[in-house]
C-alpha cells in the first residue's frame, strides 16, 4: 500500500519528494514480497505434487498387499477345508482347539473321535457332578435387612443340574459343527459319576446321549439363546435319556459307532 499523497503545505517544503520516495520504497517492498509468496507458492505446490505422489505409491503397494493377503486367505481356507476333508489327523487337531478353547463354570472332560468315513464326530463328555453346583440359595428378608440363606429345594437343584448338562452338550455339538463343515452328525453322550447303592461302589452312568444333526442345530436361532431351553432342545434330536420330570436322571446305554 502506497502512503497518503502529501498535504498542501508538504509541497512547499519537499514533501512531495519525499512522498514519490516512499511509494517508490514501497512498490519495491510489495513487489518483493510478492515475488516471495510467489515462489513460497511454487514450492508448496511442487511439494504438494510430491507428497500426493508418494501416498499413491504408498495406496498402491497397500492395496497391492490388500489383495495379496485376500489371495492367501482364499488359499489358506481352501486348503483348511481340503485338510478337513481328506485328512483325519488334520480334523481331529482342529476339533481338539475348538474343544480346547471353550470354558466351563465347572470341570468338564472332553474325548472325541473322528469318523469322516461316515461324516460323523463322536464325543464323550465327562460331566461335572450336581454336587458341584451351588446348593444354597440367597434371599433379602422382607424387612430389607437381613439376608438369609438356605439349602435349595432338591427339585430345583435337579433341575438347574439337567439343564447345565443339556446346556454342555447343545454347546459342543455346535463348536464341533462350527470347526468341521463336512461333519453331518455329532453324538454326544455325556456320562457322571455316581454311587451304586446296591455295591458302595462310585461309577460311570451315562445320563444322556444324543444324535445331532447339521440340519438341526441349523434350524436354532443363535441369535437369541436366551430363548432356547437347552433340555427341549436336546429333545428334539433323536436322544437316549431316562429323565423324570422332576429332573431325576436314570443310567442309559449310549449311542455307539457300528461295529467294523
Amino acid at each position: 500500500m502506497e502512503p497518503k499523497p502529501p498535504g498542501l503545505l508538504s509541497r512547499f517544503f519537499g514533501g512531495k519528494r519525499r512522498h514519490a520516495k516512499r511509494a517508490a520504497e514501497a512498490r519495491d517492498s510489495f513487489d518483493v514480497r510478492h515475488e516471495a509468496w510467489r515462489s513460497r507458492c511454487v514450492a508448496v505446490d511442487s511439494e504438494n505434487e510430491v507428497r500426493e505422489e508418494n501416498w499413491r505409491h504408498a495406496h498402491a503397494k497397500w492395496m497391492e498387499k490388500v489383495e495379496r493377503n485376500r489371495l492367501e486367505n482364499i488359499e489358506r481356507e481352501k486348503a483348511h477345508r481340503e485338510n478337513l476333508r481328506h485328512d483325519s489327523d488334520y480334523a481331529d487337531a482342529v476339533i481338539q482347539e475348538a474343544l480346547t478353547a471353550l470354558e466351563w463354570p465347572r470341570e468338564t472332560l472332553i474325548a472325541h473321535r473322528v469318523d469322516a468315513a461316515n461324516h460323523t464326530i463322536w464325543i464323550d463328555l465327562d460331566l461335572p457332578e450336581i454336587e458341584d453346583l451351588p446348593q444354597r440359595v440367597a434371599s433379602l428378608a422382607s424387612s430389607g435387612k437381613k439376608l438369609t440363606v438356605k439349602a435349595k429345594p432338591q427339585k430345583t437343584l435337579r433341575m438347574e443340574y439337567a439343564r447345565h448338562v443339556h446346556g454342555i452338550a447343545l454347546r459342543i455339538a455346535t463348536t464341533v459343527a462350527a470347526a468341521v463343515p463336512w461333519t453331518e452328525m455329532i453324538v454326544v453322550s455325556g456320562y457322571s459319576q455316581r454311587l451304586d447303592t446296591a455295591t458302595g461302589v462310585i461309577r460311570d452312568d451315562y445320563l444322556l446321549s444324543v444324535m445331532f444333526t447339521r440340519s438341526g442345530l441349523q434350524e436354532i436361532d443363535y441369535t437369541a439363546l436366551e430363548r432356547v431351553d437347552p433340555i427341549e432342545a436336546v429333545a428334539a434330536f433323536e436322544n437316549r435319556r431316562r429323565m423324570t420330570t422332576t429332573g431325576i436322571f436314570k443310567p442309559v446305554e449310549p449311542f455307539a459307532p457300528a461295529a467294523s
